[in-house]
């Protein structure tokens, strides 16, 4: 694979092989990243993305020689107090890993609160992990969040994260939904992150699950749209639908439709997609040598 022209990619995929589809054991989920890591290929690699309750899982399975950043899951919880005693305990568990594997760095960390009316007490309480890790709290795409977005956006450190996939048709956003709330993210300035159903780059029809699986190139051409031409939520919700492969291509960047992002554009696109999580590194691998031909 031609890896210069895809540099615009670089670290986008946090491996997340303990998740389903993939579902990987936590020994075969450290063996594929470790070889990820070895392998030609590493250029696409970012964080390994795992579960602060299964952290005791990856411990034994780690040696001194182990060097990478990890994309931590919070617990899930149903109540606020819940939440509360999550993070507490999230806390207490990844500290435990890190101080025993100095090679080890918690890059991200992720938690989804159920409460939104709580999003201000929320933030105060992860305050807590640390100034060497970057924040991110999982928002529902289909909810008001305007308010909410608004309120991140002032502490500037907060970053958010959407998922955009899962085991049903109803865990996947429309177009318009997902266009929605990357283009409020892109107005008020907030990094995001996406997670579950970007296995391919271009958007496709998953027959499965009777719906449109997303591209990631789709994604970073939209936000890039939004933030460089101003493009409204039905122009990106257009670019996130298209399934057309022949308007696609990354043979020198990324182009779709005739339009060309230059090195500003995909840099300022990335400042904004910082990353999502795959359990599977060679789908898009695999997708993008398709489009190099």
């Amino acid at each position: 694979m031609a890896t210069a022209d895809l540099w615009f990619l670089e670290n986008i995929i946090d491996f997340a092989g303990i998740f389903p589809p993939g579902s990987l054991s936590p020994l075969d989920a450290i063996r594929s990243f470790r070889a990820y890591q070895n392998g030609e290929e590493n250029w696409i690699l970012g964080s390994l993305a795992w579960t602060c309750s299964t952290l005791s899982d990856l411990d034994p399975l780690l040696t001194p020689n182990d060097e990478f950043e990890m994309a931590l899951i919070g617990r899930p919880s149903t109540t606020w107090e819940s939440w509360q005693d999550a993070r507490l305990q999230d806390v207490e568990d990844v500290n435990r890993l890190l101080d025993h594997w100095p090679g080890v760095v918690a890059s991200t960390y992720e938690s989804r609160i159920e409460d939104l009316s709580k999003i201000t007490d929320a933030m105060n309480s992860l305050r807590m992990l640390g100034k060497e890790t970057d924040i991110y709290l999982e928002l529902p795409w289909d909810q008001p969040i305007d308010d909410v977005l608004a309120e991140i956006a002032c502490e500037e450190w907060v970053r958010v994260k959407f998922r955009t996939g899962g085991k049903t048709k109803d865990a996947y956003p429309s177009p318009s939904q997902l266009a929605s709330v990357l283009k409020q993210c892109i107005d008020l300035e907030i990094e995001f992150k996406l997670t579950a159903g970007l296995h391919e780059p271009i958007t496709h029809s998953d027959s499965k699950i009777g719906t449109l699986a997303f591209g990631f190139l789709n994604v970073l051409m939209a936000t890039s749209m939004a933030f460089h031409d101003e493009a409204s939520i039905e122009e990106m919700a257009d670019v996130l639908e298209n399934t057309d492969v022949s308007l696609w291509s990354v043979q020198n960047g990324l182009s779709f439709n005739g339009k060309t992002l230059g090195r500003d554009e995909l840099n300022d696109a990335r400042s904004f997609f910082g990353s999502f999580g795959s359990c599977s590194i060679s789908e898009p691998l695999d997708g993008l040598r398709r489009l190099q031909g």
